[in-house]
């Protein structure tokens, strides 16, 4: 993000702690998702959140989702240490899934997924990942629904269930794409009424709402 006028080294230094956190969250979020599990957990330790911001979930989410992707190739020392990270992660999660359950218990499942997948607990990550996806399915959360399959078509891939993990990137882009195309009706949906409030009023622009 370096150029004219900005520096991101000295924006995380030096930036509004506000700003920091909102900025901070989405860094993290889209290191994780692009593979660089190393960076996620930088930023994830670098950036403090200020105290009671909603951002406080993320950094714990995907610090946690960071060291058991590294702890996947760590060798065996390091291995531990970043599970018992993850530990740390996970119990966070508590007392937020009991107040609200609808909003972090399918973050909370498939954080206790990777974990015991990291671990080689195959059954106990099956049962996890498969609560994460119903979880989110049943609140509507696409995007927790859309990661749930894809970190379960991950761990299928390496399992070696290839069928199954093309079925579940399939159910991962159904999650999203079923995001756009809804998004795209309601437009034309809009689109539509305002065409014809337009010939109603004899404009060619919809006239003012009440």
């Amino acid at each position: 993000m370096d150029g004219e006028g900005f520096n991101e080294q000295l924006f995380e230094a030096e930036g509004p702690p506000p700003v920091k956190a909102h900025y901070g969250a989405i860094k993290a979020m889209l290191r994780f998702l692009f593979g660089d599990y190393e960076e996620a957990r930088r930023v994830t330790e670098a950036i403090q959140p200020p105290p009671g911001v909603v951002f406080k979930v993320d950094y714990v989410f995907y610090h946690g989702m960071a060291c058991v992707g590294l702890a996947r190739t760590a060798a065996p020392a390091a291995r531990e240490a970043l599970l018992a990270q993850a530990d740390t992660d996970l119990a966070c999660f508590e007392p937020w899934v009991r107040v609200a359950p609808s909003n972090f218990f399918a973050l909370q499942e498939l954080l206790r997924a990777e974990i015991h997948a990291a671990r080689d607990e195959r059954s106990e990550a099956l049962d996890a990942y498969e609560r994460a996806v119903e979880a989110a399915a049943q609140v509507g959360v696409r995007p927790q629904l859309a990661l749930a399959y894809e970190r379960l078509a991950d761990f299928q891939q390496r399992t070696g269930r290839k069928h199954l993990a093309q079925q579940s990137l399939g159910a991962a882009f159904g999650s999203t794409n079923c995001g756009v195309q809804r998004a795209k009706r309601a437009s034309s949906t809009v689109s539509s009424r305002e065409c014809s409030r337009c010939r109603r009023h004899g404009a060619t622009t919809p006239p003012p709402r009440p």
